[in-house]
């Protein structure tokens, strides 16, 4: 009993020892990624006080708007995982008839994929259901993943979103052309602060934590995802049972 209980008592601490580790990486993680921005937006005001021009005060301002942009993305979904992740966020159910949901959302984004010269091609099963679920969370899954292959995609390619039943819920697929991630980073892309820096061709960034925020919102509506990438093409499955 009493050696039972020691090595119950010594995997505790390695179980804490552990969870320290991990929370001082999350951390330096976090500081580095708000360093980052902040850094640039000083940069910006420097020059702008050093180089009064108008058409240079007008650059330096679309960088101090990018930058706070991504400063505000980062700490949005850090607030949003952390919530997920301790238990305060609870779900919000409410019914949504996805066939008018569906081109209202995709409207938002066309504009994007208009800028980086993509074809955005988008199909609905006229069969879907009313389905019952966490409108918020399903948006920003969807958004995610489409502002992921927007980024990733090279102009003059495509990408794909269908949505269709399967099971008792919905199956949604977001495919895009002309990119394919290494099958040994596939693991890894759901990893919060990951990045395939090597896919990057347009210097995009981004927070690193759009598709860990992804995975943990589609575990949330009890869901499952993953990632197939072959060919040139990716693609990113979701599957979200009716609630």
């Amino acid at each position: 009993p009493a050696s039972r209980l020691y090595q119950s008592a010594q995997q505790q601490v390695y179980r804490l020892q552990e969870l320290n580790q991990l929370k001082d990486e999350f951390v330096h993680m976090v500081s580095h990624e708000l360093r980052t921005p902040l850094t640039n937006m000083k940069m910006a005001l420097t020059m702008m006080e050093a180089r009064p021009e108008p058409e240079r005060q007008q650059r330096y301002l679309h960088l101090l708007k990018l930058e706070w942009q991504r400063e505000l993305s980062l700490v949005n979904e850090l607030l949003e995982l952390l919530a997920m992740e301790s238990g305060k966020r609870q779900l919000e159910l409410e019914p949504l008839q996805l066939l008018e949901w569906i081109p209202r959302l995709t409207d938002s984004l066309q504009m994007r994929f208009l800028e980086r010269q993509l074809q955005f091609i988008w199909r609905a099963s006229p069969d879907l259901p009313l389905f019952t679920t966490d409108v918020r969370l399903l948006e920003r899954i969807l958004v995610e993943l489409l502002n992921n292959a927007c980024k990733y995609t090279p102009p003059l390619h495509q990408v794909h979103l269908e949505i269709y039943p399967h099971g008792q819920g919905i199956r949604v697929q977001v495919t895009n052309t002309g990119v394919e991630i290494p099958v040994e980073q596939l693991p890894k892309i759901f990893e919060k602060f990951h990045r395939i820096t090597a896919l990057d061709r347009y210097q995009q960034g981004g927070t690193g934590l759009g598709l860990a925020l992804v995975k943990k919102a589609v575990e949330f509506l009890q869901g499952q995802i993953q990632a197939t990438s072959r060919e040139g093409c990716t693609c990113f499955q979701v599957d979200l049972p009716l609630l």
